[in-house]
């Protein structure tokens, strides 16, 4: 509904459109034109959407800024390098704890949260903490998959 057309006015002006569930973000080598937000917000618009202007953020790396900027929980700094800062590392670990203790509810903020860790991690060497939690989302996983099983109804035969 929202994606293919914010991603076609994306393309027209070189730019790169992603989104993580309703957050979503344009981002280019090149600083983004008003034209360009202009487009985008009447795409949002046309789609049926409100954009909430009070979240909307405009971000040039090149300008003086220190310290990385936050776009969807992931860290991103001036040379490029993006990763997932450690207030979310320990909130990540926090959910699959409970998770692991038996809170199932938590299993799609828990899913959403590892797709953004494994979107910085892939494709490198994990360190030791990034390892117990991939092995704890793997248990966590395995768990649903169990609990599923054991609750599915008996069948007749």
């Amino acid at each position: 509904l929202l994606d293919r057309p914010i991603g076609k006015v994306c393309e027209r002006y070189g730019l790169t459109y992603t989104r993580y569930c309703d957050d979503l973000t344009v981002s280019g080598t090149h600083t983004v034109s008003r034209g360009a937000r202009r487009d985008i917000l009447e795409t949002i618009r046309q789609a049926g959407f409100q954009v909430n202007y009070h979240k909307v953020r405009f971000f040039d790396l090149a300008a003086t800024h220190k310290g990385p900027y936050i776009i969807t929980g992931v860290a991103l700094e001036l040379g490029g390098r993006m990763y997932v800062r450690r207030d979310f590392v320990r909130q990540l670990q926090g959910m699959l704890e409970l998770a692991l203790r038996g809170d199932f509810s938590l299993r799609h903020k828990v899913d959403g949260a590892m797709s953004v860790f494994l979107s910085q991690t892939k494709g490198r060497k994990m360190n030791a903490t990034e390892q117990r939690i991939l092995r704890k989302w793997k248990r966590f996983r395995w768990l649903i998959q169990w609990e599923k099983r054991r609750t599915k109804a008996p069948t007749l035969v």
